[in-house]
């Protein structure tokens, strides 16, 4: 398990069916293993729970890495609902030897056929009362590495933000752009970045503790793949396809992998 996600009361846990085969160590290959026999689940708990207290919820096979939030509904309709946000993909090769030997592009089957979709945004909604699932895509464009105004995590968040997965370079998973999605009205935006530069993780920075979801600015860091430059890029959440608000040139390259977070102060316990 990567990721889970939190609630007020519950907490969300993934159990997809990647298996870990140490045996395939001795034999010099990758022990993780994606196999579509088995389904994906989603454990609910209480959060102070255990496992006495899980409830599981199935679907068809799929892989979660990323969540974005989670939080509750209750109303008249839909009686108690858990929602969950996150990154779904119908396969995944990670860590597979053939990814990077670019086996996989040879065979084609795979990203040839319609099954096949990158990563993209879902939405589930777990009804604790019926016991079901409903599972729906927000968009069908390919993006990763979620991230919310974190003032939200486990509450209602209107906002989502995440990178543009490049197409022409999957599996690898590179992003050349910046994506905010309004869940409210359904659209979304892209800041693109230009010609060969790719980013990593957009992390949102509020304007003031008591500022609204959305106003704040997105940090990320970019490398120019031509120029052979990397930067801290800072844009405005609001205006997202406005210009930069600021480029900071850093003196070494960051991995796009490179996950972060912001803290504004130190923070004591």
């Amino acid at each position: 398990m990567h990721d889970f996600a939190i609630t007020k009361n519950y907490t969300i846990i993934l159990d997809m069916p990647l298996l870990l085969r140490p045996a395939k160590v001795m034999r010099g290959e990758a022990p993780l293993e994606f196999d579509p026999q088995y389904p994906s689940r989603f454990g609910i708990l209480p959060r102070y729970g255990d496992n006495r207290s899980i409830r599981w919820f199935e679907v068809p096979p799929c892989v979660i890495f990323h969540t974005a939030n989670a939080y509750e509904v209750c109303s008249a309709t839909a009686g108690d609902e858990i929602v969950l946000l996150g990154c779904r993909s119908p396969y995944t090769n990670v860590l597979q030897p053939h990814c990077d030997s670019g086996e996989l592009f040879d065979r084609g089957e795979l990203y040839d056929s319609d099954e096949f979709r990158a990563t993209s945004l879902y939405r589930w909604r777990f009804n604790l009362a019926s016991g079901r699932i409903r599972v729906d895509p927000v968009d069908d464009l390919p993006v990763e590495f979620p991230r919310i105004d974190e003032r939200r995590l486990g509450r209602y968040n209107r906002y989502v933000y995440a990178g543009r997965l490049v197409n022409y370079m999957l599996p690898h998973g590179t992003f050349d752009g910046v994506v905010k999605y309004d869940l409210e009205q359904g659209t979304r935006q892209v800041h693109e970045l230009g010609r060969a530069r790719f980013c990593g993780e957009a992390v949102f920075v509020p304007r003031s503790d008591s500022s609204n979801e959305d106003q704040g600015w997105l940090l990320t860091y970019v490398h120019d793949a031509v120029l052979r430059r990397s930067e801290l890029l800072i844009l405005d959440a609001e205006d997202l396809m406005a210009d930069p608000v600021a480029r900071n040139l850093l003196p070494q390259r960051v991995p796009y992998g490179f996950h972060s977070t912001w803290v504004s102060r130190p923070r004591h316990c």
